[in-house]
């Protein structure tokens, strides 16, 4: 496709190309950023015209108004003039990326000739309620048009990300029992490691430490591993959290609050993991202790 600049200059373009009726802006609720959108004088026997969304304008304008410029698919169509600029949409789904996007009218078909097969409405409401009356509209105009695969707006958009869905239950799923495990296993090893002191605790109580400095010994120790092992493991989460960037939406990979949960849930285990036969032996009688080994 070819596009002329406003200093002349024929540029090649190549962007995604697609062909609306008049009111398929306001069924879809595309704003109109500059310039005017289509309109019913806009037909075969008028100036051919189009329009173009923002990333378009980014893209070979430098963010200034294309209205009034104007481009042709090759040497021997005719030139279309763009008279607006509507807002950009992600024509691929959620996840796929913003590209340049021309809009032909579909009135004239000499600009653009394919066949309008997708019809657009807006409703309030249950759209689906609408079916019949879709249909006999369609049919009142062409009784051997099929009318088929109608859907809300919203299932398409939940279509296209089922398999992302899908991958991303089965990594809660495994992330859920991974950090079952680790609440398991820093548990049971902080507390079996703080309970094989048993004897140096009974030996600092002999010696005259109180059980509040036998806690202060036990949690001032796990807060240092602790604070390791969370440094360690948020270096490690962060380094590999960019492999989960295609299945997400809306939020980063490196999301601040995921992580501190995550870090403040850990934490909380294996301070109780300390805590608690800290505790418990502290609590016990030196020379019980001692006996006991």
């Amino acid at each position: 496709m070819q596009l002329e600049l406003a200093n002349g200059e024929l540029r090649e373009s190549e962007t995604d190309m697609q062909a609306v009726g008049g009111g398929y802006l306001a069924a879809l609720g595309l704003a109109v950023l500059r310039g005017r959108a289509f309109e019913a004088g806009d037909r075969s026997d008028a100036p051919r015209v189009a329009l173009v969304n923002a990333a378009f304008s980014r893209e070979y304008f430098g963010g200034a108004t294309p209205v009034g410029h104007r481009f042709r698919r090759h040497a021997k169509a005719p030139w279309i003039a763009i008279v607006g600029e509507v807002a950009d949409i992600r024509r691929g789904g959620k996840t796929a990326a913003v590209v340049p996007e021309i809009y032909f009218c579909a009135t004239q078909t000499d600009t653009y000739p394919v066949q309008v097969a997708d019809l657009a409405v807006r409703a309030s409401g249950d759209p689906l309620a609408l079916a019949p009356a879709i249909r006999q509209a369609v049919w009142s105009i062409d009784p051997d048009q099929p009318v088929t695969r109608m859907r809300t707006l919203a299932d398409i958009v939940s279509e296209s990300m089922a398999r992302q869905r899908f991958e991303m239950a089965l990594l809660v799923l495994f992330a859920a029992v991974a950090l079952l495990l680790a609440l398991v296993g820093i548990y049971g090893v902080v507390s079996f490691a703080v309970s094989q002191r048993t004897r140096e605790f009974g030996i600092r109580s002999a010696l005259g430490a109180k059980g509040t400095d036998i806690l202060q010994l036990v949690l001032r120790q796990g807060l240092a591993l602790i604070g390791l092992g969370l440094a360690v493991g948020a270096a490690g989460g962060y380094a590999l959290s960019r492999y989960l960037s295609s299945l997400l939406f809306g939020v980063e990979p490196t999301d601040p609050a995921t992580f501190a949960s995550v870090g403040l849930l850990l934490s909380a285990v294996a301070i109780a993991a300390c805590w608690i036969p800290a505790r418990r032996a502290a609590s016990v009688d030196p020379a019980l202790s001692l006996r006991s080994e």
